[in-house]
């Protein structure tokens, strides 16, 4: 499309574009944030670069999207509501924050509609964040495929992946109760494996390695497989694109249309501001 207060050049083959040619420490006007809005669900993940963002105008392009929401697992920054610090953790220990690939909140009732993360401090290399389009990774699945997987569904759970890679110590009483805490403030959710994007309307393949557990229409064994052979699928090449950060980046992406992972494979610090948006939305 022809875009009139800003310019919009491809990033990837499959997805991601770089917007030029406007100052997001400045709120935006209607017509300038209906272009950006259109970049963003045309190319599912959108890179501004060489921005100068304090917490709180941070918070401005944040407002602009909707209700900012609150995440209980990354601390907050004061003075801007809704905004956290995201320090990435390098590959030197393992956390929760170097998660596989997943989509962010799906294992809530409503995911978030989208995030925007904005880099303070990164390092010279590494770190890198994937997406993935999963429109794409829809429509490359054969007729017979696309069949089977309507009707499906997928459990998501916030401990699958703290479990499958042994951060979860419930070897002490302290341990027992986390996890009894975490199980009761969000407990597993079931999604359809393929949705409708609520604003596109195109279908889209609904998985993702980090918190989808099971396929409660299948057996253990069928699920299991069936699982690793959509994450395999997903994930290749052709689908992603890889972004390297520089300080004053800001990206943000369509939280339903593509998975993402962070790269932990660099030394020293990874600190940015984040948002997401609030949806009313259920994977539907």
């Amino acid at each position: 499309m022809t875009y009139q207060h800003i310019e919009v050049n491809p990033y990837g083959a499959k997805l991601g574009a770089e917007i030029s040619g406007i100052d997001l420490s400045r709120p935006m006007d209607d017509a300038v944030f209906a272009e950006v809005k259109d970049a963003l669900y045309q190319n599912i993940a959108i890179f501004f670069h060489g921005q100068d963002m304090t917490p709180e105008t941070f918070k401005v392009f944040c407002d602009h999207w909707g209700q900012l929401e609150d995440e209980p697992f990354i601390p907050k920054l004061e003075g801007a509501e809704g905004v956290h610090q995201f320090r990435g953790a390098s590959n030197d220990r393992q956390t929760t924050q170097n998660l596989r690939w997943h989509v962010d909140h799906s294992y809530r009732k409503y995911p978030s509609m989208g995030a925007m993360l904005y880099a303070v401090d990164v390092p010279p290399a590494g770190g890198d964040t994937m997406f993935a389009n999963m429109y794409a990774a829809y429509e490359d699945l054969s007729d017979s495929m696309k069949s089977f997987l309507e009707g499906l569904t997928a459990v998501h759970d916030v401990l699958a992946y703290g479990m499958d890679v042994g951060l979860f110590n419930t070897d002490t009483p302290e341990g027992f109760d986390y996890l009894k805490i975490m199980r009761e403030n969000f407990p597993p959710m079931e999604h359809p494996l393929v949705c409708t994007h609520p604003v596109t309307g195109k279908k889209f393949l609904y998985v993702n390695q980090s918190w989808v557990k099971k396929i409660p229409q299948l057996t253990a064994i069928e699920s299991r497989h069936l699982i690793e052979l959509l994450n395999e699928h997903s994930t290749q090449p052709k689908y992603q694109c890889r972004y390297r950060w520089k300080n004053g980046d800001l990206i943000m992406w369509d939280n339903h249309a593509c998975i993402h992972s962070g790269i932990p494979d660099y030394v020293g610090t990874r600190a940015m501001y984040r948002g997401s948006i609030e949806d009313h939305w259920e994977p539907s």
